[in-house]
């Protein structure tokens, strides 16, 4: 249900007219996406992102000639969509990096349209203000240090629209097997697992870090082997 504020904004130019509608502050809700201003037209609602609106209206507003016809809307409308999604997308990379899907993800949610989202980070991509490859790389690299394990970061960029086997080097250079093992130890001598079934946690608790299962149940055998002698 979208929630309109109760006072369109009328806008006329000889025999035509459109109005634009504002949600009102309660239809944000919990929700990801955002609620959208409507404009209507001939009987026909548009649905645009809030800041869309308003760059419109005040396009409307500075223009020496107003709008005044059906293909002149839809013409501002498109280049206001453009301009606010690229100034959008400009606002997000400042604060962090992003890759191509989270960044179009974040566009759909405000209400653009699909076309103008993919065009717009199109255009970040060619000039390198975002990048995939160095998103992923960049990633990789910082988990590792945290101490995730190979699966666990590949999940984690799958979900942010990356195929890990497009990343130069994937796995081989980030994740020497001996490596790894080594790391897996690593972290298990400063995990206490003092129960009869030390080995089966052990090996759970490196799998959830992201360890391969050869990997946790190799570094958990070493582990129980270290316990037993120290129990001597």
């Amino acid at each position: 249900m979208r929630k309109q504020s109760h006072q369109p904004h009328t806008h006329a130019a000889g025999d035509f007219t459109w109005e634009v509608s504002y949600p009102s502050k309660q239809a944000s809700g919990f929700s990801q996406r955002k609620p959208t201003a409507t404009i209507e037209v001939d009987e026909r609602k548009l649905y645009v992102p809030v800041e869309v609106a308003r760059r419109l209206e005040k396009y409307e507003k500075k223009a020496a000639f107003p709008i005044s016809s059906l293909a002149e809307l839809v013409e501002a409308i498109d280049q206001a969509e453009h301009t606010c999604a690229w100034e959008k997308i400009i606002s997000l990379v400042n604060r962090r990096d992003y890759t191509s899907f989270e960044l179009e993800k974040r566009l759909h949610l405000r209400g653009y349209t699909e076309a103008v989202a993919h065009e717009s980070v199109e255009k970040a991509s060619k000039t390198y203000l975002v990048d995939d490859r160095r998103f992923g790389r960049l990633f990789v690299e910082s988990k590792i240090r945290l101490g995730w394990g190979k699966r666990k970061i590949a999940l984690e960029l799958k979900k942010r629209g990356l195929v890990p086997e497009e990343i130069e080097g994937w796995p081989e250079a980030f994740f020497p097997e001996d490596d790894q093992y080594t790391h897996a130890c690593q972290l298990l001598e400063h995990k206490t697992l003092r129960s009869p079934h030390r080995y089966q946690k052990a090996v759970r608790f490196l799998v959830g870090r992201g360890f391969s299962y050869g990997t946790a149940m190799r570094a958990a055998a070493t582990a129980a082997e270290n316990d037993s002698d120290s129990e001597l």
